[in-house]
């Protein structure tokens, strides 16, 4: 009788433990099934611009007679910048469309190519400005053009050759056209688009 107890007690207790596993595989599934997406391309993308320390331009005109062109293309950059920003926004929220499922690839690739067409009006119009007034050549020893306003020009360069990659089969170092499908177009995107383009884009947004 004491055996069948013991028996008994045994087979309650393993069927308690085996409950109370599965209660535990079934919470554990769960907090996986809710657990929040990866950040979108626009968290990321403000995250990174704060992870960063603003560093402080010099801004007093080495040569006084360039104060007035200073301010000039200042003002220009400030506009070209706002403007820039707000395509590459708009790119942003596309991005996450496709990457949340609600767009296929070359859907996206088709909608994207809108933007495209905006900035390469905004890059000639910025780069005509620029050759026009020489700006370059003029500014090239003053403090606030090295340090800062020349990144408007790099930073309008880097989206430049983004696009160019994408769409106009622009080559690798190697001779090789670039791989922009998949994984691939998001490490990309995150490599030009994110850092790059925000490691610019820290000083001019001080203005």
């Amino acid at each position: 009788m004491k055996r069948i107890f013991k028996g008994t007690v045994l087979i309650v207790l393993a069927a308690a433990m085996l409950f109370m596993l599965g209660c535990g595989a079934k919470k554990e599934q769960a907090a996986q099934d809710t657990a929040p997406k990866a950040d979108s391309v626009t968290e990321e993308r403000n995250a990174d611009l704060e992870s960063v320390p603003q560093n402080p331009v010099e801004e007093k005109a080495v040569d006084v007679s360039n104060e007035d062109l200073l301010k000039e293309l200042a003002s220009l950059e400030t506009a070209w910048t706002a403007d820039l920003h707000k395509l590459v926004v708009k790119g942003d929220q596309l991005l996450d469309m496709w990457l949340d499922g609600e767009m296929s690839y070359n859907q996206y690739i088709m909608e994207y190519h809108k933007y495209k067409l905006e900035f390469d009006e905004l890059y000639k119009n910025a780069e005509s400005v620029f050759e026009e007034k020489d700006f370059a050549n003029k500014l090239k020893d003053e403090p606030l053009y090295k340090n800062k306003l020349i990144q408007g020009k790099q930073l309008r360069d880097t989206v430049k050759d983004f696009f160019d990659i994408v769409y106009e089969g622009k080559k690798d170092e190697s001779g090789k056209i670039y791989d922009v499908s998949g994984e691939k177009y998001k490490e990309l995107y995150n490599d030009k688009m994110v850092k790059q383009y925000n490691s610019y884009y820290r000083m001019l947004r001080q203005q």
